[in-house]
C-alpha cells in the first residue's frame, strides 16, 4: 500500500507576452507499506514486512510558454529534501530462529531535472 499527499504554493512572473516563470515549493507525505514472501526451499521461506514514512519539501522552478489564452506548454525542476523512518521485520518459517528486526531513519535528497513538457489547458 502507499499513500502519498502533498501541498504545494506557487508564485508566478510573467517576462512578456508569452513566456511565464514560477517558483514556490511542495510539501510531501509518503507512506509506504509492502510485504514480501522469499521461498528458499520446498518447505521454507520468509516474509518481510516494511514501513516507511516520508516527509519533507521540494523547492522547485518552473517555465511556462503560452501558445494561445487556452493552451501552454511547461517544464518544472525541483529538488526534494525528506526525513524518512523505516522499519522492517523479517518472519522466517519453519524455524524463528533467525527473524530479524531493522529500524531507521535519515534525510534523503533528490534532484528532478525538467526531463519532461506538459501541456496545459486552461478550461
Amino acid at each position: 500500500m502507499n499513500f502519498n499527499i502533498g501541498l504545494g504554493l506557487e508564485h508566478y512572473s510573467y517576462l512578456g507576452k508569452r513566456w511565464n516563470v514560477y517558483y514556490g515549493a511542495d510539501f510531501l507525505f509518503t507512506i509506504y507499506q509492502n510485504t514480501y514472501k522469499y521461498s528458499y526451499s520446498s518447505t521454507s521461506y520468509y516474509t518481510q514486512r516494511s514501513n516507511s514514512n516520508n516527509f519533507g519539501i521540494a523547492p522547485l522552478l518552473g517555465l511556462v510558454f503560452k501558445i494561445n489564452s487556452r493552451l501552454s506548454i511547461a517544464t518544472e525542476a525541483s529538488y526534494y529534501i525528506s526525513y524518512n523512518q523505516t522499519n522492517s521485520k523479517k518472519t522466517y518459517i519453519p524455524s524463528s530462529l533467525y527473524d530479524q528486526t531493522t529500524k531507521g531513519s535519515g534525510i534523503q535528497t533528490q534532484f528532478y531535472a525538467p526531463t519532461a513538457v506538459n501541456v496545459r489547458i486552461a478550461f
